[in-house]
């Protein structure tokens, strides 16, 4: 068989998948999961039943796409030993990449419609689905793990040494999962949004939950500064700033 004639395959391929998902997120964001059936999910993407358990197992599968699943055990080798300038920004777009838009027969990314509706519908499911497809202590294990890994095997790539190397590996998980959810919220609510846009997103909403870790809380200590100059007569103060009247 030629490359032209993989090419073709592999694109006839690919439209049946985008056939099936889009009529069935369609289908089931307009009248509900319970109330949609395999078989009126064929009849819009318009393909044989038989076509339709080829490429997914299941109507499930068709709605919500496959299970996230952890990393690959080489993917999670290629991280832990490469140098990140910003590892929380690359273990972001780590999670994104081997979880998120993995979750697709043989890597194969969901439309930019599909990808949205099944935000919206992951929201409306009834827990079992969520627990089936969102297998969140799962996943924080595995990529709390390779975290470890990394910081210990780069120790200078460390934010906070005076904690034990899993904890923080585990809170950079955690920060990475909230920015995901966070950022996926944001594009979707943006009319205008391409594919493309996805990930900067959740970068800017990363860089938005660390900007406000870093404000000061109500606990802090005064800054001795501040202080030395609240219990300063204003008198003193006007010398030592030369406030003059």
């Amino acid at each position: 068989m030629t490359d032209e004639n993989l090419s073709l395959r592999e694109t006839k391929r690919r439209a049946t998948f985008d056939a099936i998902e889009d009529a069935a997120t369609a289908l089931v964001l307009e009248r509900g999961f319970d109330c949609v059936t395999v078989d009126e999910i064929c009849e819009v993407a318009g393909i044989a039943r038989r076509t339709f358990f080829n490429y997914v197992d299941s109507k499930e599968t068709a709605v919500y796409g496959l299970p996230l699943e952890p990393p690959s055990e080489d993917a999670g080798t290629a991280f832990i030993e490469a140098e990140h300038a910003e590892p929380l920004v690359d273990l972001l777009y780590f999670y994104f990449d081997c979880s998120v838009l993995a979750a697709a027969p043989k890597g194969r990314a969901p439309s930019l419609q599909v990808i949205k509706r099944r935000k919206i519908l992951n929201r409306q499911a009834p827990g079992s689905v969520i627990q089936r497809y969102y297998r969140d202590p799962e996943l924080y294990s595995a990529y709390a793990g390779i975290m470890t890994a990394f910081l210990e095997r780069h120790p200078g790539a460390r934010s906070a040494p005076d904690m034990p190397v899993e904890q923080e590996a585990l809170y950079a998980v955690a920060l990475c999962g909230t920015a995901l959810r966070v950022g996926m919220h944001a594009w979707i609510r943006q009319p205008d949004s391409v594919l493309e846009d996805l990930k900067p997103t959740c970068r800017e909403a990363l860089r938005n939950l660390l900007r406000l870790s870093l404000r000061p809380g109500p606990d802090a200590a005064p800054d001795p500064a501040t202080q030395n100059n609240q219990n300063t007569s204003p008198e003193t103060r006007k010398e030592a700033t030369g406030e003059h009247h």
